[in-house]
């Protein structure tokens, strides 16, 4: 691209059977500095039938991109191996280097990964049912519940969400982890590099302010340069220090909210916004 900046295409995902990791998502980063530090690692495709069983024979998902830069310095993508499953998309490279997100919570959004899971839903919100909420249950033990989100990945950052908890609520994990992995991964928290249990026993409990039926502000900021660790705030005051579980180049770049017991009564997240803090250490 301009100014001799490098734009590469590729999976970052790790632990599925299939091509080294999966081909469900097709990621994007950038580079200024001749590929030594990127910037970005965003969905920039998804395979449309990443939630069916895998064809018989044959490749399959988002594999071999071929990119094409613009003359206005965009990059034109094409990939999906198999007809029904080819897809184009543009990519502007400005969109790599943005380090604030916030997630989509209106139905239909393709942001969230729940393939492979049952119990979670972008559902009617539960206090005025004319605005979307990501509801998570895990009705049945035999099948795992998780939602996964993409952001730009972060050495330093912040994450801000706005949960609540019916009574008695499915306990849960939030995550953040430097690559995609399937929503029903088991091993993801061995993984991650950083695991915020919450309820029963967990590091997030009743006795830290988490309260039934309430609507409550969770933040986490992390660092992994210097102090290496996330800090956890809730409506305010702090209550975990997490640790850096893995070196990473890169930085956390996905949510992982992932139900650690079953149950009907469901965690509710309305809103998620990440942004670079890189100026507070």
């Amino acid at each position: 691209l301009a100014e001799g900046r490098i734009a590469l295409s590729g999976h970052n995902a790790r632990r599925f059977p299939y091509a080294y990791g999966g081909r469900h998502i097709l990621h994007a980063a950038i580079s200024d500095d001749d590929g030594r530090t990127w910037c970005g690692y965003r969905e920039v495709a998804r395979d449309p039938k990443r939630a069916d069983p895998p064809p018989p024979a044959g490749d399959h998902g988002t594999g071999y991109p071929f990119a094409v830069a613009t003359a206005d310095d965009r990059v034109i993508l094409s990939t999906g191996q198999s007809a029904d499953r080819a897809h184009c998309a543009i990519v502007d490279p400005a969109w790599l280097y943005e380090t604030d997100a916030e997630a989509d919570m209106s139905p239909g959004s393709e942001q969230w990964a729940t393939f492979g899971t049952q119990g979670v839903s972008l559902a009617a919100h539960p206090d005025d049912g004319t605005t979307y909420a990501l509801r998570l249950t895990r009705p049945d033990p035999v099948w795992p519940a998780a939602a996964v989100w993409n952001f730009p990945a972060l050495l330093r950052g912040m994450m801000r969400i706005r949960l609540r908890l019916d009574a008695g609520a499915v306990p849960v994990r939030l995550s953040l982890a430097d690559h995609f992995s399937v929503p029903f991964d088991q091993e993801d928290e061995l993984y991650a590099l950083f695991n915020l249990p919450m309820q029963r026993g967990g590091k997030l409990t009743a006795e830290d302010g988490l309260i039934a039926d309430r609507w409550h502000a969770l933040e986490l900021a992390w660092d992994c340069i210097g102090a290496r660790a996330c800090s956890v705030r809730l409506d305010g005051r702090m209550i975990a220090q997490l640790p850096l579980l893995h070196v990473s180049e890169a930085g956390p770049c996905y949510l992982r909210l992932v139900a650690t017991g079953c149950g009907d009564a469901a965690v509710w997240v309305d809103q998620v916004n990440t942004f670079s803090n890189a100026g507070m250490y």
